[in-house]
Formats: structure tokens, sequence, C-alpha cells
């Protein structure tokens, strides 16, 4: 049996400060987000239990938990307090706690005024539209690939759809839904 690391992380916005209460889940053997889970605490410290060596993808989750009191469970926002992408690390085979830090990446928020030009608005809207691009690699080259839908919310009294996007983000593309007229 090959030797186990403890996986002690902290978990930081774009400028190093630590953020808390996001959720973080590890690619296991049925897939994303399959794998072990936790919650960033204080600083954004969090730990994974015990993990044998060798790759490790996380799935940071860092929207703001606007819950249902009906379904506390289900979060019902898409805002976030940082925009992460996934991240791949290599766990070496050692018995001592293996540490990573996990940084977001610096971010704008993105606004749209809505307008609902729809003659039937009875009808619920699943999909606004969605951002999508790559991330950088370390020259430059787009490489990770990043995508957000946007979100539709009241600020001031107004309805908008807002996307928080990387700064950083390589071939941009705006999808939104066709309809025919």
């Amino acid at each position: 049996m090959r030797p186990a690391a403890i996986t002690s992380c902290r978990l930081v916005d774009a400028e190093g400060n630590g953020l808390s209460s996001v959720r973080l889940t590890t690619t296991g053997p049925h897939g994303p987000h399959s794998g072990r889970r936790a919650i960033s605490g204080e600083d954004g410290k969090f730990e994974f239990p015990a993990m044998a060596a060798g790759n490790l993808t996380v799935h940071p989750d860092a929207r703001f938990r606007d819950v249902s009191k009906l379904f506390p469970q289900q979060v019902i926002s898409r805002d976030v307090q940082a925009v992460f992408i996934v991240q791949s690390f290599s766990i070496p085979e050692t018995e001592k706690p293996f540490a990573i830090t996990i940084r977001a990446v610096p971010h704008t928020e993105v606004i749209f005024n809505w307008v609902d030009r729809r003659a039937d608005k009875t009808q619920p809207i699943a999909y606004y539209g969605a951002f999508r691009g790559y991330m950088p690699d370390d020259d430059g080259k787009p490489s990770t690939y990043w995508t957000s839908e946007t979100e539709r919310i009241e600020r001031d009294g107004r309805s908008l759809l807002v996307v928080n996007i990387p700064t950083q983000l390589l071939k941009p593309e705006l999808m939104l839904v066709l309809r025919s007229i």
C-alpha cells in the first residue's frame, strides 16, 4: 500500500486573503465533484482526509449560500465571493501532511440590464446566457477551459443580469439563446 498524506489546504482570493465557507470537492472515481468534500473555515483553511499519492483535482465552489427556507441544502444564488478555476495537484508519496494553496483568479463583474420582451411572461426562464473562454497557462497560451452562466438579480430596484468573469480570460465568448420570430 502506498503511503497516504493528509492534505491540508488554504483557499484564498486573488489578493491572498483567506476565504471561509467555500465548498470544495475533488474528482473521484465517478467523475468531478464525486470525491472528498470540505468547507473552508477561518482564514480559508480546510483539510481533506488522508489520500493516496497521485493526482488530485479540486473544484472550489465560492457561491454565496443564499438558500431556500424550504430546502436549506439548495443554493438559490450564483453570486460568488471569488472566481476559481478547477485546479490539479500531484500528491507525493509521503506520510507527512501535504499542503496546497488554492488561489482565486482576478475577476470583474459584468452587468447587463434585464429587458424581458417575451409575450408570455408567466413561463419560467431557465437560461439567460453564459460566458466561456480559456485561462492562460504560464506562457500566456489558452489552457484551462472556464465557463459561467449569467444570473438575474435585483439590485437597487432594477432587474439585472450579472456574471463574474476572470480578467485574464482568453478567447472570451458570450453565448445567448436565440429564438425564432
